[in-house]
C-alpha cells in the first residue's frame, strides 16, 4: 500500500471522456422518472387490495407476503 495522492480532477476528466457515462446517466433518470412514480402509484392500490374482504385474500396475501418471510430464512440458512 501506498499514501493517497491528490490527483485534482483527473478522475473527473476520465469520467467525461468514458463511453459509458451517458448510458449510465440515461439508465438512472429513467429509473428515477419511470419506475419511481410507477411504484408509488402501484403500492397504494395493492396495500388496499390486501385490505379487502374477497374470496381468496388470505392465499394473495400468502402469495405477496412470501417473498419478504422467505429471505429472512434464506439469510438465517446461510449464516448458520
Amino acid at each position: 500500500m501506498q499514501s493517497p495522492r491528490f490527483d485534482g480532477l483527473t478522475n473527473y476528466r476520465a469520467l467525461l471522456e468514458d463511453n459509458r457515462y451517458p448510458t449510465a446517466i440515461n439508465n438512472t433518470l429513467y429509473f428515477a422518472f419511470a419506475t419511481v412514480p410507477v411504484g408509488a402509484v402501484t403500492s397504494p392500490g395493492l396495500a388496499m387490495l390486501i385490505n379487502r374482504r374477497i374470496r381468496g385474500i388470505y392465499a394473495y396475501r400468502a402469495f405477496f407476503y412470501l417473498p419478504v418471510g422467505s429471505s429472512f430464512v434464506f439469510v438465517s440458512l446461510i449464516w448458520l
